[in-house]
């Protein structure tokens, strides 16, 4: 597992401040994550969502919505996607769906009740979100994989990161320090700092989405067409 203070390393590393195999010391441990905190939230204000992915489970006790976030009913850092989800009780896992709010809303009897739970939906409002569930369920736990925003971290916190960005955190950390210690030629310097803005480019191209122009109007008299999933 990848700790803040191992993407502070490897960057330390790279614009040669340390040796490979050599641990930072406590002051350059210290400022490196000042600077990765401050890098992630200059990514952050760019667009470019650094979220962690884990997880976490929550006892449900008969509502039919929980708010999640720092202080909600599911008391955690609020996620910016729920991935999947799974429902337990009496030691049996049952898998639950994701609706869309949409979807959720298109459920003609909210308050239904039942012993298993079949869906959630959720809300993505700020500061807490809130996660609805069909049937309501009086017990039992719900487990959640979740993506959420790293927007700072101590030395020692685990960040469990998608594919490309411990690589792109590096080299932009790496480019981030280099003025402070101006440990490397020239010519190394460019290249970390290439490294970097391609390393960025590559998570942005990845996490763009593209609109998509739909019709809703029937294309021929034999397609009826689907005002609101837009099909």
């Amino acid at each position: 597992m990848t700790t803040a203070l191992d993407i502070v390393t490897r960057a330390l590393v790279t614009i040669n401040a340390i040796q490979a195999g050599e641990a930072p010391s406590a002051q350059e441990a210290a400022d490196g994550i000042v600077s990765l905190n401050d890098l992630l939230q200059s990514l952050g204000n760019e667009g470019l969502t650094i979220a962690s992915v884990g997880a976490e489970s929550f006892s449900l006790n008969g509502s039919s919505s929980y708010t999640i976030g720092t202080g909600g009913n599911f008391n955690t850092a609020r996620p910016v996607k729920v991935t999947n989800a799974y429902y337990t009780v009496n030691s049996v896992d049952y898998p639950v769906r994701i609706l869309t709010m949409t979807q959720y809303q298109d459920i003609s009897v909210k308050s239904t009740t039942g012993t298993i739970l079949d869906a959630i939906a959720v809300d993505y409002a700020y500061p807490l979100a809130r996660v609805y569930t069909w049937p309501v369920i009086s017990s039992g736990t719900l487990t959640m994989n979740m993506e959420k925003h790293v927007a700072s971290v101590a030395a020692t916190d685990v960040l469990s990161l998608q594919p490309g960005y411990e690589r792109m955190l590096r080299y932009n950390l790496a480019a981030e320090m280099l003025p402070e210690y101006m440990s490397v030629p020239a010519g190394v310097a460019q290249d970390i700092v290439a490294k970097a803005q391609q390393s960025k480019s590559n998570i942005k191209r990845v996490n763009y989405k593209p609109m998509r122009l739909v019709n809703d109007v029937p294309t021929s008299r034999y397609s009826r067409g689907n005002i609101k999933s837009g099909w």
